[in-house]
């Protein structure tokens, strides 16, 4: 499983209260209040983002949300599928790894499979989960025997 690969060739387009961009290819993003990142069919809001930048794509969003309103993210991991959503206190993103960590009230949403607790760890390229720090699990689509 991967995300989109035309994603990272998108335009990049942040919205932010402030921050600090630098415009080396390997450079960084220090971005505050209100912060919206997209770049293809990758949306992050947060309340704070710290992006680095490889080659001049990013590599790594680190997104951490305010008290009450926590980081909201979305991706379409293949296409055809729905958009992948997820929210928690803290979002680290490493793209190049295709891996997500969500700490803190974590939530993700893979189609009809929902994923809920403290933390969850998603593996995009082998399409695993690991849920930690009470863990709830649904997908309507399986019964019990």
């Amino acid at each position: 499983m991967l995300a989109l690969p035309e994603d990272a060739e998108q335009p990049l387009s942040i919205d932010a209260d402030s921050g600090t961009y630098d415009d080396d290819p390997n450079g960084t993003l220090e971005l505050s209040g209100n912060v919206r990142l997209r770049q293809g069919t990758l949306r992050v809001e947060a309340a704070q983002v710290r992006a680095t930048k490889r080659d001049g794509k990013l590599d790594r969003v680190v997104a951490t949300g305010a008290e009450g309103a926590p980081v909201r993210f979305q991706q379409r991991i293949n296409p055809g599928e729905p958009l992948a959503r997820a929210h928690a206190q803290t979002v680290d993103y490493g793209i190049a790894e295709e891996r997500i960590k969500l700490t803190g009230d974590a939530f993700l949403s893979k189609g009809e499979t929902e994923y809920a607790g403290g933390t969850i760890i998603w593996d995009m390229k082998e399409n695993a989960v690991d849920c930690r720090d009470g863990c709830r699990y649904i997908d309507p689509r399986k019964t019990p025997d």
